[in-house]
């Protein structure tokens, strides 16, 4: 969404002090407030409001034009005293802070347009609030602080006011999030919190009057580099109110190093660093941004899906059942998502030798183990869950045996398919590769769902 003024740009960038931008990118964020009701509120297809959405003090007051009316226009709302109609436009003083549905009538052609007012008060809640949209697999301890572990993890909230306030914490790491306004991803800003929030209170946004906006704020960076927690949320001059954005889509990942971003950030040809990456450039966080989905991952650098190098409490096959490979938490959901991404196998097939811990690589083990593990993500989340299994961008061996596996689930009923991709020439994929995988996942998809 754009903001509502240059004045609002300013203000925003003022805000965040010496905050960075979060990587940029061409891909737009999900369909944003303005966007959304501007695409669903228009019935007819000449006729529609000026302003579809409309957010305001409670006292104060606001005028709505029709726009495309083909002769007179009549108004209607459940308490018509608080319309005041002149021509083709309508003012709205709302009398409480209860969402006004205005219908417009052209003749055969009609439009709505929503207004909501809000007390100007100050109004906290809890990390546990329905308000709060969360990103990714989260849990909720029992000192009401939400734990935020995985790559991309995060939150969205929509709110009218002057001031938005997150009560946040690095409970380990960096303590790196981005923060994204109204789905603009290419203005979107990285902040660390140990720098910029004393006393675990990060001023995120600033107004001179109240705006509405929806602000996303994601982790930058695996489970393994930081771990963040949120406490609540208070906005000054104004208050919450649901989540504005509208998403396509549900995508999960789960993967390694590479689903981390591992090194994705440092310049082409340079080493791999492992504290340049950014989880949000990567080819599934861009994929998903593409497609319009929200988007989880629970990854970890280094895991494998039965077996591995390291030493860490799972591998994929058991961390799948968690919030996140280090959570001792189960993970429940209802809400399910359209499309799996499985990237495993590197490091499994890089496992020479048994560690104590887990037994070397075997082509037919991993071949029976990739098999179970669809299996899994079936039983969870049912056999019509695209899955889609991708190698190929650090690692060739694992190809066949995962070819293998795909046509046989995919025999037997499961909505499974092979993505393969090209290696990168140096160690983990840039950004640039990630974006090039991007984009053929992204196709593949579309076809795979017949989009």
């Amino acid at each position: 969404m754009r903001l509502k003024s240059f004045i609002s740009i300013i203000l925003i960038i003022a805000v965040v002090f010496s905050f960075s931008a979060c990587g940029g990118d061409k891909n737009n964020e999900a369909t944003n407030s303005t966007d959304a009701a501007s695409t669903s509120s228009t019935i007819a297809e000449s006729l529609e409001f000026n302003k579809p959405a409309e957010y305001l003090t409670l006292g104060k007051s606001v005028t709505l034009e029709v726009k495309g009316a083909s002769g007179e226009v009549k108004f209607e709302t459940a308490d018509m005293s608080v319309l005041s109609v002149s021509g083709n436009s309508v003012t709205v003083t709302p009398k409480t802070t209860e969402m006004i549905t205005v219908k417009a009538i052209s003749g055969a052609k009609t439009a709505t347009a929503t207004v909501k007012a809000f007390e100007n008060k100050n109004e906290e809640i809890d990390s546990k609030s329905e308000l709060i949209k969360y990103h990714g697999r989260t849990e909720t301890l029992s000192n009401g602080r939400t734990m935020l572990y995985n790559t991309a993890n995060g939150f969205e909230v929509s709110f009218y006011g002057k001031v938005l306030i997150a009560e946040m914490a690095v409970y380990r790491g960096f303590g790196e999030i981005c923060i994204i306004i109204d789905g603009d991803i290419q203005n979107a800003k990285t902040v660390n919190l140990k720098t910029e929030a004393p006393g675990g209170k990060l001023v995120v946004a600033k107004y001179n009057e109240p705006e509405f906006h929806t602000i996303k704020i994601l982790k930058t960076k695996e489970e393994a580099l930081e771990i963040l927690d949120l406490k609540g949320l208070k906005v000054n001059g104004g208050g919450f109110a649901p989540v504005a954005t509208k998403y396509d889509l549900k995508i999960e990942a789960f993967g390694d190093s590479i689903t981390c971003g591992y090194g994705n950030m440092r310049d082409e040809g340079a080493e791999d660093n492992k504290e340049l990456q950014n989880g949000l450039y990567t080819y599934a966080a861009i994929t998903a941004r593409e497609l319009n989905a929200e988007y989880g991952a629970v990854c970890r650098s280094g895991i494998g899906l039965y077996t591995h190098r390291s030493t860490f409490k799972r591998v994929m096959k058991d961390a799948v059942d968690y919030v996140s490979t280090e959570s001792e938490s189960k993970w429940q959901t209802d809400d399910a998502p359209d499309v799996v991404i499985i990237n495993l196998g590197t490091n499994d097939s890089w496992t020479g030798k048994d560690n104590g811990q887990y037994k070397k690589y075997d082509r037919d083990d991993f071949k029976a183990e990739y098999i179970r593990f669809i299996e899994k993500i079936g039983e969870k989340y049912g056999k019509d869950t695209l899955i889609v299994c991708c190698s190929g961008m650090m690692e060739t061996a694992i190809k066949n045996p995962i070819a293998e596996a795909v046509s046989e689930m995919s025999g037997k009923g499961y909505n499974v398919k092979e993505a393969n991709f090209s290696k990168a020439l140096k160690g983990h994929p840039t950004k640039a590769y990630h974006e090039r995988y991007a984009k053929k996942l992204t196709e593949d998809i579309k076809t795979w769902l017949g989009k």
